[in-house]
């Protein structure tokens, strides 16, 4: 399909989907470089971002959901459960535990895992987002993996 034909969101979506990633890759860098206490504040400034865009991926399914004439629970609710259980970690583990556990990073992948595979099993979705979605999600779940390796062995 030609550029002309396309959907007019698909290049800022695009543009913007992948500079969402930087965050991603920049916190993982800084965690696995950067002498402590340095590379803590990347861990939580990495632990902060999960939880926003764990938030800003239900507000996708919450927006296009109450854009309907019937908006449905089954929808809803796993939208908001995504954004409160990413928020749920943060303060269990920075302020519950005090001593961020290495495990949680891999919670954070599953939670990334789980939006991904709502959306790419959906058609509620446009299907010119979900390569786009899927490309991200790849992102956030190796970052989050990344996370759990660097904390764990390094």
């Amino acid at each position: 399909m030609a550029m002309t034909h396309a959907h007019p969101s698909r290049l800022p979506a695009t543009v913007l989907t992948i500079a969402g990633l930087i965050p991603f890759f920049a916190g993982i860098a800084g965690m696995a470089l950067l002498e402590p206490p340095t590379n803590s504040t990347a861990e939580l400034w990495l632990r902060a971002y999960c939880v926003s865009i764990l938030g800003f991926l239900g507000g996708i399914r919450w927006g296009g959901e109450v854009a309907r004439d019937q908006a449905r629970w089954s929808v809803l609710v796993p939208a908001v459960l995504l954004a409160l259980l990413g928020w749920a970690i943060m303060p269990y583990v920075t302020i519950v535990l005090f001593e961020p556990q290495p495990a949680w990073w891999l919670a954070y992948a599953g939670l990334f895992g789980a939006a991904w595979l709502w959306d790419v099993m959906t058609s509620d979705l446009p299907v010119w987002f979900k390569p786009l979605r899927t490309i991200a999600s790849v992102g956030a779940v190796a970052t989050c993996v990344a996370a759990w390796v660097v904390t764990s062995f390094l």
